[in-house]
C-alpha cells in the first residue's frame, strides 16, 4: 500500500456521491470519470448513430442504486458539450433525480422546456430568456389552448431554432412512469418514434414491466446498457482516483467485497480514508458508518412502513433469503412480504436470484447490512468483526514467520537498555557522535567510535562505570550485527558474559539471536537453503542453552526456518524432529507467545506429514492443532488459511476438514469463509452473506491453485 504525501491529500478533489456534475465544470466531470469507459463508448456510439438518422435510437441505462448511472449521464453531458463532433449537433437536457414535477405528458414537456432554458443560460442567455417567457406564456394560457400540444411544440421549436437535437436525460424512468397517467407512456412513445429531434437517454434501477411487456409502451423501444458491479481492476482505479492511495496486489479485494463493487460506496469509503490499513479496516468501517449514518438512515426512512419492515428483516438476516424466511423475521404473512419484495425490487433496493426453483432475496447495497448490524448490536457485530479480520489476513502477503516475528517484537521490552543508552549519549560524547555517524550510514566509523568510547569511560563510581560499559557493549554488538558480522557480535557477547551483568548479557544475546533468525529467514527467502541451514545451526549451537525467554523465542524462529527447509528438502523424520524440538521449547519462551508456538508445532507437523503423503496422519495432527487454535490470534488465523489448502492439495477430504472446523462453533464462526469454501468444494449449496461468499470463492480459488500445483501423493 503506497501512502500519498499530505499535500496531495489536502488538495483531494470532492467527488459527488449523489448529484454528479452539480456545480462542477465539464473538465472536472471528465477528469473524475475513472471507470465505466466501455459503457460510455456504447452510449456515445448510439448518439453518434443518431446525428443524421431520420429515426433515433433511444437508450436505457440499467443498474442498482449506487452503480454510477447518474455519473455516466453527467459524463455523457460533458462529452456532448466539449466534443466538437457532438457540441454543434446535440444539446444535453438533464432532468432532476425523479422529476417530481412531472405527472402527465403536458408537465413532461413543460419540464423539458425549463431544463433546455437552464442548459443554454450561460452560452445563449437571450434564447434562455425567450424560452422561459414562452414557458410562462404556455402555462398562463393552459385553459385556452391544449397545454400538452403547446408545450411540446415549444420544445420542438427550440430545437429547430438552435438546430440541435435534444438529448433528454431522465433519471429513474421506472418511477417516473410508474405513478403517472396510463396514457403518458404511449404519448411519449409516439413522440419519440415520430420526432428525430428528441433522443431519450434514461436510467432505471432494474428492468420493469413497461419495457418487457409486449403490450406496454416502451417494449423494444430502448437499447439497454447494464451497469454491473465494478470488477477488481476498476475498483483499484476508482479507489486511487478518489483516495489518492495506490493499492497493490490483492489489497483492493476486501474493499471490492465490502462495497459489492459499488462506485458510490467506494467513493464514500475512499473519501474518508487516510492511509487505509487492512489491519484497521474494522475501525475504518465503524468510522464510516458513524460519518454516513444520515445517508443510510434517510434511505431506510424513505421507504413506506411495510417495505421498511421487510427491508430491515432482510438486513437482520443478512444472507440471501427466501420469502418465507423474511416473512418469519418480519412477522408478516408471506403474501404481504411477496408484494413488498416486488416493490423493493422495483426501487432497486433489493435484488433477487433463482436457486433450485426458489427465489432468494438480498439487499442490493451491501453496506446497509453492516450498517444495520453495527448500529443495532453496538458491539461490532461478532460475525462482521470475524469477517474483517479474516479478510485482512487472507488478502495480505504476511506469512507465518512474519506474523510470529511481529508478535515477538511486541512482546519484547528492554527499558533498562533504552534508559542506559540515553544516559550514555549524554554522558559520553563519543557515543553521541557514533550514533550520529550511524544515522548517516557510516557504520564502520560509528563502530570505531564505540570501541574508543569503551577505552575512555569516565571516572565514576564502579557501579555506574559497569552500567555504561554494559550499554556500550550492547551498542557495539548491535553495530556489528548491522554490519552483518555475527561472528564478531558473538565474540562481543563472549566478552560480555565474563565481565558484565546478566541482564546486559541477555540483551546482547537477544539482539544476536534475533539477527541470526532474521538472517536465516532472509537466506531462505533468497532460496539460499544451505546458508540458511548453517545460520540456524549456528544460532542453536551457541544459544540453545540460553534460558532468556526472548532468546528462546528467536531460536524458535530459526527452527521454523529449519523446519520449512526440512519439509521441502529433507526426510520426514528430520522435519518431525525439528517440530518436536519446537514443541519442547514451549515453556521457555515468553508466556504471551506460548499458544502460538503450540499451534505452530502442530501445524508444521501437519504440513510435514501432508508433504510426505501421510494425509490421514496430517489430518489427525490438524485436529490436534485445532484444539489449541485461538480465533483472536492473528498468526494462527493467517496460518490456518494457508494450512487447509495444503491439506486439500495433499488429498485430504474437504468434508473431513469441515467436520474438524465445525466441531467448535465459536472457532468456526471466525473461519466462516474457509468453512464455506470447503463446503462449496463438496458441491454443497451454501447460504451465507454475499460478502462471506465472495471471500469463500477466493479461498476456493486458492485451494484449487494449490491442488493443481500439488503432486497428489497417495493417502497413507
Amino acid at each position: 500500500m503506497t501512502a500519498v504525501p499530505e499535500p496531495a491529500r489536502e488538495s483531494r478533489e470532492v467527488f459527488r456521491k449523489h448529484h454528479p456534475g452539480l456545480l462542477q465544470s465539464d473538465e472536472q466531470v471528465i477528469g473524475q470519470f475513472a471507470v465505466r469507459q466501455p459503457e460510455l463508448e456504447i452510449v456515445l456510439d448510439i448518439l453518434r448513430g443518431n446525428l443524421d438518422s431520420p429515426s433515433c435510437q433511444h437508450a436505457l441505462i440499467l443498474g442498482p442504486r449506487g452503480q454510477g448511472k447518474s455519473t455516466l449521464l453527467a459524463r455523457v453531458a460533458a462529452e456532448i458539450r466539449t466534443n466538437p463532433e457532438f457540441a454543434p449537433r446535440l444539446l444535453p437536457v438533464r432532468f432532476t433525480d425523479e422529476s417530481a414535477e412531472v405527472f402527465d405528458a403536458a408537465s413532461f414537456w413543460l419540464e423539458t422546456l425549463f431544463h433546455v432554458a437552464r442548459e443554454v443560460e450561460a452560452s445563449q442567455p437571450e434564447i434562455a430568456a425567450e424560452l422561459r417567457a414562452t414557458r410562462a406564456d404556455v402555462i398562463r394560457r393552459w385553459q385556452d389552448a391544449p397545454l400538452e400540444e403547446s408545450a411540446r411544440a415549444a420544445v420542438l421549436a427550440a430545437s429547430e431554432r438552435m438546430d440541435r437535437r435534444l438529448v433528454l436525460m431522465v433519471e429513474n424512468l421506472h418511477v417516473l412512469f410508474g405513478r403517472r397517467k396510463e396514457d403518458f407512456g404511449w404519448k411519449l412513445r409516439a413522440s419519440l418514434q415520430s420526432e428525430p429531434r428528441i433522443i431519450l437517454l434514461a436510467t432505471a434501477t432494474a428492468r420493469f414491466a413497461a419495457i418487457d411487456d409486449a403490450r406496454a409502451p416502451f417494449f423494444e423501444l430502448f437499447h439497454t446498457v447494464s451497469l454491473d458491479s465494478l470488477h477488481t481492476e476498476d475498483c483499484r482505479r476508482l479507489w486511487e482516483r478518489v483516495s489518492g492511495e495506490s493499492l497493490e496486489g490483492r489489497d483492493i479485494r476486501p474493499l471490492e467485497i465490502l462495497t459489492g463493487g459499488s462506485p458510490r460506496l467506494l467513493v464514500i469509503l475512499g473519501q474518508s480514508a487516510e492511509r487505509l490499513s487492512l489491519r484497521g479496516l474494522m475501525e475504518r468501517l465503524a468510522a464510516l458508518i458513524d460519518d454516513h449514518s444520515e445517508y443510510f438512515r434517510t434511505q431506510i426512512e424513505a421507504l413506506p412502513a411495510l417495505e421498511r419492515r421487510v427491508f430491515l428483516a432482510m438486513a437482520d438476516l443478512w444472507q440471501p433469503s427466501e420469502a418465507g424466511e423474511i416473512a418469519a423475521r418480519a412477522r408478516l404473512d408471506i403474501r404481504t412480504v411477496s408484494v413488498m419484495l416486488g416493490r423493493l425490487r422495483k426501487r432497486g433496493a433489493v435484488i433477487a436470484r433463482p436457486e433450485r426453483k426458489k427465489q432468494l432475496h438480498a439487499i442490493a447495497e451491501r453496506l446497509f447490512c453492516i450498517y444495520y448490524k453495527l448500529r443495532r448490536e453496538q458491539n461490532e457485530a461478532g460475525v462482521i468483526r470475524h469477517l474483517i479480520r479474516f479478510m485482512g489476513l487472507f488478502y495480505s502477503s504476511t506469512g507465518r514467520l512474519g506474523w510470529f516475528l511481529r508478535l515477538l517484537d511486541e512482546a519484547r521490552t528492554t527499558p533498562e537498555v533504552r534508559e542506559g543508552l540515553l544516559a550514555a549519549r549524554t554522558e559520553h560524547p563519543l557515543v553521541f557522535r557514533a550514533l550520529e555517524q550511524e544515522t548517516r550510514g557510516r557504520l564502520t566509523v560509528a563502530l570505531k567510535m564505540l570501541s574508543d568510547a569503551v577505552d575512555s569511560l569516565p571516572e565514576v563510581e564502579p557501579s555506574e562505570r559497569t552500567r555504561l560499559h554494559a550499554v556500550l557493549m550492547v551498542e557495539t554488538g548491535r553495530m556489528q550485527l548491522r554490519l552483518d558480522d555475527a561472528e564478531s557480535a558473538i565474540a562481543t557477547y563472549e566478552e560480555a558474559t565474563s565481565r558484565l551483568p546478566a541482564r546486559t548479557v541477555s540483551d546482547l544475546a537477544v539482539a544476536i539471536t534475533r539477527h541470526l533468525s532474521d538472517r536465516a529467514f532472509a537466506e531462505a527467502e533468497r532460496n539460499d537453503f544451505g546458508a540458511s541451514r548453517k545460520t540456524c545451526e549456528l544460532a542453536m549451537k551457541r544459544f540453545g542453552a540460553n534460558e532468556t525467554p526472548e532468546v528462546q523465542a528467536y531460536l524458535v524462529v530459526a527452527l521454523m526456518c529449519h523446519v520449512t527447509l526440512e519439509i521441502t528438502m529433507g526426510p520426514l523424520a528430520a522435519a518431525l524432529a525439528r517440530c518436536d524440538e519446537m514443541a519442547a521449547r514451549v515453556d521457555r519462551v515468553p508466556e504471551a507467545l506460548r499458544p502460538g508456538l503450540q499451534w505452530l508445532a502442530h501445524s508444521f507437523r501437519a504440513q510435514a506429514l501432508a508433504e510426505h503423503g501421510r494425509t490421514d496422519a496430517a489430518v489427525a495432527e490438524f485436529r490436534s492443532a485445532y484444539e489449541v487454535f485461538l480465533p483472536a490470534n492473528d498468526m494462527m488465523l493467517g496460518d490456518i488459511q494457508n494450512l487447509v489448502p495444503d491439506l486439500v492439495a495433499a488429498g485430504a477430504s474437504p468434508q473431513e476438514l469441515v467436520e474438524v472446523l465445525a466441531s467448535d462453533r465459536a472457532k468456526a464462526e471466525a473461519l466462516s469463509p474457509l468453512v464455506a469454501a470447503l463446503r462449496l468444494q463438496t458441491g454443497e449449496t451454501v447460504r451465507v452473506p454475499a460478502e462471506v461468499l465472495d471471500v469463500a470463492k477466493d479461498v476456493g480459488e486458492a485451494i484449487r491453485e494449490q491442488v493443481d500445483g500439488a503432486p497428489h501423493p497417495q493417502r497413507g
